[in-house]
C-alpha cells in the first residue's frame, strides 16, 4: 500500500505563479490523492483568492509575514502525510513526479529523495544549465567526504519521521533550507538521488536564487545563512564525534573565500578583495582545484563583472567537466 502524501507549498506574493504550482500537484496521475497545504506567508497580493478558489482540494494556512523557513515549519505542523513533498510557489512539477519519487521510498533505508530541477524563465521555458552526476544514493560518509551536491527545495521529499528530526528550521535563515534538511536526513537514513528533471524552477528576478552571485545584498545574506547552516552541521557532527574530512573542509574554505572575494569586488573594495585572495595563496598548492580557484578569484577581485559573465557561461556549458578533468578537486 502506497504511503499517504502531503505537499507543502510555501508562498509569499506569488499569486501570478501559485495556480500553476497547485495545478501541477493536483494533476499528478497514478499516485495517491495528496494532501495539499499552502502556507501563505503574509502576502498582500491576490494569493488568498487563488488558494480559496480550489475549495476543499487545497488547505490554505495564512500567517503574518515571518519568512520561508517559518512557512515550511508551519506547513509541516499542519500536515499529516507519511511522505512530505516540498514545493516553492513559483515552481511547478512535471507529470509523474509523485509516483517516481514514491518508488524510491519503497526501500526503508531511504529517508529522503531528491531529484533534478530544470531552471526555467518566468514562462516555464527551460534554460541551459549543468546537472550534477549523482550516485544512486548519498550516505553520511559522502557528507563527511564533501561528495554531496544538493538540489533545491522543490526537488525534495522526506519520510515524515525524518523531516521531523530536521525541523524546525531557524526562522532567521532563508538560504540553505535544502542543505539543512537533506544533510540532517543523512544522519538517520540514506538520500536517494533521482537523475531526472521532475520539476521546473523559475529564475525570474524576484526570487533570491536569481543572480545571487551578482547582487551584494544577496551575497551578504548568503554568507550569513551559510554560517547558520554550518553551525548546525558542526553541532550535528559533534553529537556523533564526527568531523568533515580535510578534503571537504578545504572545499568549504575555497568556496567561502571565493564568495568573500567576489563580495568585496562588487562593493568596489579591490584592496580588501586582494587581501582575502592573498590570505588563501599559501593553500593554493594543496590541490589542482585550489590553484584553479586562486587564478579565477583573482579576476573576481579585480574585475567582478567579467568574472560573473564567465561564471554564467561556465555554469551552462561543458566547461565544468573540462575543469574537473584538468583541475580535479582531489589530486
Amino acid at each position: 500500500m502506497a504511503p499517504s502524501v502531503s505537499v507543502l507549498i510555501n508562498n509569499h506574493n506569488y499569486a501570478r505563479f501559485l495556480g500553476e504550482a497547485i495545478d501541477s500537484v493536483l494533476s499528478q496521475e497514478d499516485c495517491p490523492t495528496p494532501e495539499v497545504v499552502v502556507v501563505d506567508d503574509g502576502s498582500d497580493d491576490d494569493s488568498r483568492a487563488v488558494v480559496e478558489s480550489y475549495g476543499a482540494r487545497v488547505r490554505g494556512v495564512f500567517q503574518p509575514r515571518r519568512g520561508q523557513t517559518a512557512a515550511v515549519n508551519r506547513g509541516f505542523a499542519e500536515s499529516g502525510g507519511e511522505v512530505v513533498f516540498l514545493l516553492d510557489a513559483d515552481d511547478a512539477w512535471r507529470p509523474g513526479k509523485i509516483s517516481r519519487v514514491l518508488a524510491e521510498f519503497a526501500d526503508p533505508a531511504v529517508g529522503a529523495v531528491q531529484h533534478l530541477l530544470h531552471d526555467s524563465d518566468a514562462a516555464l521555458n527551460p534554460l541551459p544549465r549543468r546537472f550534477p552526476r549523482w550516485p544512486a544514493r548519498y550516505r553520511l560518509e559522502d557528507l563527511l567526504a564533501g561528495r554531496v551536491e544538493w538540489t533545491a527545495v522543490s526537488g525534495t521529499a522526506f519520510r515524515r519521521e525524518i523531516l521531523a528530526r530536521a525541523l524546525p528550521l531557524p526562522e532567521e535563515m532563508f538560504f540553505y533550507l535544502d542543505d539543512w534538511m537533506l544533510s540532517r536526513a543523512l544522519f538517520f537514513g540514506e538520500v536517494a538521488n533521482v537523475p531526472e528533471t521532475l520539476a521546473l524552477r523559475r529564475v525570474h528576478g524576484a526570487n533570491w536564487y536569481a543572480g545571487a552571485f551578482g547582487d551584494v545584498k544577496k551575497l551578504e545574506a548568503d554568507l550569513a545563512n551559510r554560517a547558520i547552516y554550518r553551525r548546525a552541521l558542526d553541532a550535528w557532527l559533534g553529537e556523533r564525534g564526527l568531523t568533515l574530512s580535510p578534503a571537504a573542509a578545504e572545499t568549504e574554505r575555497l568556496e567561502l573565500s571565493r564568495r568573500k572575494i567576489l563580495l568585496d569586488g562588487l562593493r568596489g573594495r579591490p584592496a580588501a578583495a586582494l587581501r582575502e585572495w592573498r590570505a588563501g595563496l599559501p593553500a593554493a598548492a594543496r590541490s589542482p582545484h585550489a590553484l584553479f580557484r586562486a587564478a579565477t578569484t583573482l579576476l573576481a577581485a579585480l574585475w567582478p563583472s567579467l568574472y560573473l559573465a564567465l561564471y554564467r557561461a561556465y555554469g551552462a556549458g561543458p566547461w565544468r567537466a573540462w575543469r574537473q578533468a584538468l583541475f580535479p578537486e582531489r589530486a
